[in-house]
């Protein structure tokens, strides 16, 4: 069991637990909930992270780019081309102004010389047909290849922007490299660069943000245990990131889109930001093992007791106060545990009602087995209440019900005079036996009872008589036993008593001859009738309470 926060709100007592979730499911799982975000990680030798692992971030970011059709249009290429040997290009007029030395020293062609001609000559064409205005890349030399230079190797490579080169462009330039440089070698090689050559992984990322609605870098931390948070892009002079992972929101993603209905784009990207810091906290708390649910209780004061109202989701990190309050709790009013023991063991004139309500019932039950005595009866049930609570007490510090029964009994039989032993029984006694006869106010009750020695149900009753002298009305009811729910419920002391249903029965025909009416039948009485059906009579409407 975890923390425990005992609060009022709206006048009403309450109480929540804060309990570790040790089987707490992975929110990445989208069997377990959706997310708004998508969280990848580089493969980690340990653990399998987020929602994707990638093995490197360059791959990774390169096919998310083809899909974007991002290089449509981008060209980078190399032309390689040999030197040719000076003797067979003395009087060549392209090569002639690059041949330096002589017959007795040995003539050769002057590479660095040559370098600065292909960089004025490839800057030339950059200004044809606005070229230059594209930032088209060219870089151009003697290969820096120990091997390839014995071999009189030189270069020219391009790249082209990434955004809206003509594919006429692009031509253009292969066709100009070709026939004014590349084709006055011995021989040339076109070569077409992957772009994973081009790009370094953070450029790569730079590019790949940008096909986002939003992008966080995140970091895993791991001593031990394993964690993880927002962290800024982390990355070398050479451009390879050192992040762990990272989370996005797809520009398609609906629910961001929806967002969109009302607000600003500052406002939007506000909200992707919270969303996607909440689900990087969710995930930390996660892989902390900060997982917890929480059960709220209210305090039933008519019972005493703790009802279970609300049983939260698996909550992620937060705290017990937190979350009450993102379910809609006021904890401002807050209670201590000293107090809230108090409340919990103080009777309420609820709980006062139930149990005075509770202990009439029982007594009324035990009555036939102490033959009408109410003090035997009223005393056994004590003892009960005593043995049953002392066998099944709650745990914990809460006071034994039974003695906050007794308190409770005390307070109602308090209120209603009982100041000593003898007014107490004859309350009870009152409060027992009214309501099982069938007296009502201004209602006569004539019956008879069963008094064969030999019968089992000797002394219940056998019919009775309710007569409404006021409104002129009667009804007849013949084998009671057989009516109420329990023949032992019949007790109709302090009421007239004929020694047979005879009597009883001439009595209704006196009524009947004095004009009284029948009455109106009352539930589960409806089938029975005077005896031998002479008259037609039923139960008073009401008169028998329960």
């Amino acid at each position: 069991m975890g923390e425990t926060l005992y609060f009022s709100q709206n006048d009403e007592f309450w109480k929540a637990q804060w309990e570790d979730d040790k089987f707490a499911e992975n929110p990445r799982d989208p069997e377990f909930q959706t997310n708004v975000g998508k969280m990848i990680f580089q493969k980690n030798k340990n653990h399998n992270l987020g929602d994707e692992t990638v093995e490197d971030y360059q791959s990774f970011f390169i096919e998310e780019l083809s899909k974007e059709n991002t290089f449509d249009g981008y060209s980078h290429k190399k032309f390689s081309c040999i030197f040719p040997k000076a003797k067979e290009v003395l009087n060549n007029p392209f090569w002639k102004p690059f041949i330096a030395g002589n017959k007795e020293s040995g003539i050769y062609i002057d590479k660095p010389l040559f370098n600065e001609y292909l960089s004025e000559t490839l800057s030339s064409f950059l200004d044809v047909d606005g070229l230059k205005d594209r930032n088209i890349k060219i870089e151009s030399g003697i290969s820096s290849n120990e091997k390839a230079n014995l071999n009189g190797e030189y270069y020219i490579e391009y790249q082209t922007p990434l955004e809206n080169l003509h594919p006429q462009a692009v031509e253009y330039l292969d066709d100009a490299i070709i026939e004014n440089i590349a084709s006055m070698g011995r021989g040339y090689e076109t070569e077409v660069i992957g772009i994973e050559d081009d790009f370094t992984e953070s450029e790569l990322f730079d590019l790949w943000k940008q096909t986002k609605a939003l992008v966080l870098p995140i970091n895993v931390y791991e001593h031990g245990g394993i964690t993880c948070h927002e962290s800024s892009l982390k990355n070398d002079k050479d451009g390879f990131i050192h992040n762990s992972g990272f989370i996005y929101i797809d520009k398609d993603n609906k629910e961001y889109l929806h967002k969109f209905a009302g607000k600003t784009e500052k406002e939007v990207q506000k909200w992707a930001e919270n969303v996607l810091q909440e689900e990087i906290k969710e995930y930390a708390a996660y892989l902390e093992g900060d997982v917890h649910t929480v059960n709220t209780y209210w305090f039933d004061k008519e019972n005493l007791e703790w009802e279970s109202k609300d049983r939260s989701d698996t909550i992620f990190g937060s705290s017990l106060e937190e979350s009450l309050k993102e379910h809609g709790y006021d904890t401002s009013n807050k209670i201590d545990k000293t107090k809230a023991w108090s409340i919990e063991n103080t009777v309420t004139p609820e709980f006062v009602k139930k149990t005075a309500d509770e202990y009439i019932n029982l007594v009324k039950k035990e009555l036939p087995d102490f033959e009408n005595n109410v003090k035997s009866a009223a005393t056994s049930v004590l003892k009960q209440f005593k043995a049953k609570e002392d066998v099944n007490r709650e745990e914990g510090d809460r006071v034994n019900r039974y003695l906050l029964k007794k308190e409770a009994l005390n307070q109602f039989f308090a209120k209603n005079g009982c100041t000593d032993n003898e007014k107490l029984f004859a309350f009870i006694e009152n409060n027992i036996l009214e309501p099982l006869g069938f007296k009502q106010s201004g209602v006569e009750c004539i019956y008879s009872k069963n008094n064969r020695p030999d019968s089992s149900a000797k002394g219940s009753v056998h019919s009775a008589l309710l007569v409404d002298q006021k409104n002129k009305r009667f009804a007849f009811l013949n084998g009671v036993e057989n009516i109420v729910d329990c023949p032992s419920e019949t007790y109709l002391d302090k009421v007239t008593c004929l020694s047979s249903s005879k009597k009883v029965e001439a009595e209704c025909e006196k009524l009947v001859k004095s004009g009284y009416k029948n009455s109106p039948v009352e539930k589960k009485l409806e089938d029975y009738r005077f005896k031998q059906d002479k008259i037609n009579k039923y139960i008073l409407k009401g008169s028998r309470e329960r």
